[in-house]
Parts: structure tokens; sequence; C-alpha cells
């Protein structure tokens, strides 16, 4: 710390009101920032509309390490969404898909781009996730290489049998069966999960993988979870082993901003993972 000598001499600097500038500046100067004040900054991808309001990306980072990679609901984002027959088909359900751009500077690696799907009747397995729902997709591939995911593909059922060693996909997650998903994936399941033991399916966390890769991680939260304003975090695992170096989640929350009147969906607990094998 700085001493009241510092300030002592300072004040013989001058005297009267040029004494009394002579030191405010001098401690303005010196102002000592504790160590729970590190500066935390927030950048944003563009916005799209969504129901009657819109929805963007953001990354919070905190002395250049982030700390959260969100998605953002403004409140009319969950009014106004189309109702089943308003949108497309993937595979048995009708769901419509918002693609997000992530912040062009700073968005933490290996993420990509965010897929939102609004799911009207909910979807697969009927009975678990039935209620309406978002799916936020965390893409650690581009755009191009989601989009390439089709099952005009000859090999696409070959790519969604391809998985990945288990050290390479969170412990306890399981994939039901080798269905690929158009511009999607596999999705990984957690058995553990509350809606699996006889509780009700209000949020939930899915891994994906495609032709031996984990691709995304993926929060599911219910629109009437997201209404009731909560502010949870849930803890999530992380993969023995990555492909690629970056910042892998520990946590998700689902969260609603007072201040910004936004509903917010993001990953967190980041650890920087080093790649340990090709």
């Amino acid at each position: 710390m700085f001493s009241t000598k510092t300030t002592m001499r300072s004040y013989k600097l001058g005297s009267g009101l040029a004494g009394f500038v002579t030191v405010l500046l001098v401690l303005t100067a010196f102002r000592l920032v504790p160590a729970n004040e590190a500066r935390t900054i927030a950048v944003h991808g563009g916005r799209v509309s969504v129901g009657n309001g819109e929805a963007h990306t953001y990354a919070l980072l905190r002395d250049g390490r982030p700390i959260e990679l969100g998605v953002a609901l403004s409140a009319g984002a969950l009014t106004g969404l189309p109702a089943a027959h308003e949108v497309s088909r993937h595979g048995g359900h009708p769901a419509a898909d918002f693609v997000l751009r992530l912040p062009e500077v700073n968005a933490p690696q290996p993420f990509r781009h965010v897929l939102l799907n609004w799911n009207p009747e909910g979807h697969e397995p009927d009975g678990i996730y039935h209620p309406p729902h978002f799916d936020f997709h965390f893409y650690m591939v581009d755009e191009h290489d989601r989009e390439l995911i089709d099952p005009n593909d000859p090999e696409f059922a070959v790519k969604a049998a391809h998985y990945p060693s288990p050290a390479f996909v969170p412990a306890g997650y399981v994939s039901p069966e080798p269905l690929g998903f158009p511009k999607m994936g596999v999705h990984w399941i957690d058995p553990a999960s509350a809606e699996f033991v006889g509780g009700a399916f209000t949020k939930t966390f899915i891994f994906g993988t495609w032709d031996g890769k984990l691709i995304f991680a993926e929060p599911m939260v219910t629109l009437a979870y997201l209404k009731s304003k909560p502010n949870t975090t849930i803890p999530i695992p992380v993969p023995l082993e990555v492909t690629e170096p970056g910042w892998y989640p520990g946590t998700f929350s689902v969260k609603y901003d007072q201040r910004t009147r936004e509903y917010r969906v993001a990953l967190g607990g980041f650890v920087w993972r080093d790649r340990t094998a090709s």
C-alpha cells in the first residue's frame, strides 16, 4: 500500500484550493484496486429476431479469461413464438431454427457459433422432452461443417455411428442410438438427469458428436422454466481428453437479469484444456 508519507508530501506541493486539487489528483492516480475488483468486460454477437423480441450471444471476460458464454433473450422473445404448423420439421417434430453468431472478438475457443431451436411441441423421446422448449446448441465446429451433416451424404449413417473413444465423452453420458439429426449431429444424454428418474423436464444438458468428435454442448430449457425467472447454476462434467485446445465449460446457468430484463442461458466455469490426442 501507499504510505501516509506519500500523501503528506503531495499536500506540501500547494496550499488552499491548489493544494486540494493536487492531493485529489495524486490520490486518484494511485487508487488501489482491490483483488476482488478484477476487470470484467462484455462482448456481444449480432441480434436475431425471435418471437416478439430478439436473441444474441454474449461473452463475459475477466482479465481476458472467459467466465461466461451465453445467449440472451429479450422479454419479447418468449412471446409470439411460431406455432407447430408455422415451422419446418426436424425428423418427427416441428422446430424453428435461429443461427446466432458469436462475438467477433474474444469469443472463447473452441466455440464457433450457436444454433438456437424453438420446439413448440417438444421432441423425442416421447413423454420426456414433450414440453415446449428451447435447445441452445453451442457448436465447436463452424456453420459450414454443421451444414454438411446431411442425410444425402452416402456416409451419413457411418459418421453417426462413429462414436468418440470414451475419454472424449463426458462421464456418465450415453447415446441411446446412433441417430443423427440433420444439421445437428448425434445427441448424448445423462440418464441420471431428473427427467429420466421420475422428475419433470425443466432444464437439462446434452452433448453432441459427429464422426468421432464432440461437436456441441447443449442446454435445453422449457419455456415455462424461463418464464419463472430462475437463477440457477448447475455443474456439468468435462471430458477427460479433448481434440482441440480451448476453454471448456464446467457449469451451465439459467438466469433472469433484472437490470437488462433478459433471460440468459450460458456456459460457465471454464477451464483451459490442451489438446491431448488427435
